[in-house]
């Protein structure tokens, strides 16, 4: 029984260890804008998670990445249809990917989290994927460390 809420605290417990990752706030102004005829997915999870799990991110069929507690990513996809799937990676226990199926219209940002849910049991979890109002996802993606594509470098003149 020990055992079992040790595992428990790691799982839902997080951790406080520094990143080695950037903040989002820190590369923010080097994300070039979308472009003609694409729109733009980023992908986060706003809570903390043990680092031993990390939800693995796709989008039809293709792996984006993988983000941990705090993280963030993003995708420019063509407008139209797209189906996000995440899964979990690392220690946690088996259960099924969750789908979400978007229509992206040219030019606008969609903000997805992902983040257990709070009301499945610790012992059969399920994941979420949220569609967030452009504000409040701000808010949370500035809390966030950025682990998406390399961005270039601007350098101050």
């Amino acid at each position: 029984m020990v055992g079992l809420l040790c595992f428990l605290a790691g799982v839902f417990g997080g951790c406080a260890t520094p990143s080695k990752y950037p903040t989002y706030v820190s590369v923010s102004e080097r994300i070039q804008p979308v472009q003609e005829g694409y729109a733009r997915v980023f992908f986060y999870t706003a809570t903390p998670l043990s680092q031993d799990i990390f939800f693995k991110f796709s989008c039809d069929g293709e792996r984006i990445g993988e983000a941990r507690g705090f993280q963030a990513m993003f995708i420019d996809h063509h407008a139209g249809s797209i189906k996000v799937t995440v899964n979990s990676g690392g220690v946690w226990p088996a259960f099924t990917p969750k789908d979400l199926l978007l229509n992206l219209v040219a030019g606008e940002t969609r903000y997805i989290q992902a983040e257990v849910d709070p009301n499945s049991s610790p012992f059969s979890p399920h994941l979420r994927l949220i569609i967030k109002d452009p504000d409040q996802a701000m808010q949370e993606l500035n809390n966030c460390f950025y682990v998406g594509p390399s961005l270039p470098v601007i350098r101050k003149e």
